[in-house]
């Protein structure tokens, strides 16, 4: 490959002589060695120079990643630690690198999950087999809070070419908290719902929850027995289904309701199949359900008997 051109000069107009002409050549030779001696090294520079940038740009990575990351070496001391466990986890361990594995994680955890901790350490430096664990909850020593972490080991060459283990881990102490809150307040929710459902079951007044179309959503065994029909012969059918009787005025009564989105109060009267051909009547207090949008998902009644009342009230005209 041509990479120069060099020109010989004579002091007068001859052909130049055999030992003129080596000259000439071992001085090309020379200088084509220099300049790509220079071009190799530029090159070198040039890598050099980019391995140091990608360097630099993965230890910004390292040191900014919000999970915790650190390097033991082959006697299992601290190599490197990346800010986030300097600042969290290992706070109050200063300084720590260079320090060993075991003495760090005995200041932090109780004696048995420490050791427990380093033997995993030995097991992946020694035979390379990676370790995860997602269920690491206990106290910590040196401060007595519960913490838990997600966490993972992996073996790596170190620079000096031994082999080393880094670990990566998170601390999931929040999301646990989160978790926890979360399933106490749907065990709460489980139980407030059972204590309402055990209530709506066995109040000693009628209940039930129509849908807009006058279809029987949930009632309770008082309205059961007032109609004469076990509760599973309600659900899903309306009135008119139900006690027909009594229909005309449900339907008027609902209609009414779901135009106006207001409470009523209204007496029935009527028969049902629980005493056939017997007029009774029954005070009910019917109120919409609205949703978020304020239009009405369902309507739910309270019903209370009053035949015996009414009779009595009667009598006493009579």
């Amino acid at each position: 490959r041509a990479i120069a051109t060099l020109c010989l000069c004579l002091g007068e107009p001859r052909a130049p002589h055999a030992w003129e002409l080596d000259l000439a050549l071992f001085g090309a030779r020379l200088v084509a060695v220099a300049l790509e001696r220079d071009r190799i090294a530029a090159a070198e520079r040039q890598a050099a120079a980019q391995v140091s940038a990608s360097e630099q740009t993965l230890r910004e990575l390292v040191e900014a990643a919000p999970f915790g990351m650190y390097v033991v070496d082959a006697e299992l001391r601290i190599a490197h630690m990346n800010q986030s466990s300097r600042e969290k986890a290992f706070a109050n361990l200063v300084p720590i690198v260079g320090r060993r594995l075991d003495e760090i994680m005995r200041l932090v955890w109780p004696d048995e999950v420490a050791a427990e901790i380093v033997a995993r350490f030995r097991h992946t430096l020694d035979t390379g087999e990676p370790f995860r664990s997602d269920t690491f909850v206990h106290q910590r020593r040196d401060n007595d809070r519960v913490e838990s972490y997600e966490w993972e080991l992996r073996r790596i060459t170190m620079p000096d070419t031994t082999p080393g283990v880094v670990c990566y881990y998170f601390d999931t102490t929040t999301v646990r908290h989160t978790e926890l809150a979360l399933r106490s307040s749907e065990a709460a929710v489980r139980r407030h719902l059972a204590d309402l459902q055990g209530i709506y079951a066995s109040a000693p007044i009628g209940m039930c929850l129509l849908a807009t179309d006058l279809r029987c959503l949930r009632l309770n065994n008082e309205l059961a027995a007032m109609n004469g029909l076990p509760v599973e012969a309600h659900i899903g059918r309306t009135p008119r289904e139900v006690v027909p009787a009594l229909a005309d005025q449900a339907e008027v009564l609902v209609r009414r309701i779901l135009s106006s989105r207001q409470p009523e109060r209204f007496e029935f009267t009527g028969v049902t199949p629980a005493q056939p051909g017997v007029q009774r009547w029954w005070d009910e207090h019917w109120f919409p359900i609205l949703g978020p949008d304020g239009e009405p998902q369902a309507v739910a009644a309270f019903v209370v008997e009053i035949t015996a009342e009414r009779r009595a009230r009667q009598a006493l005209q009579d």
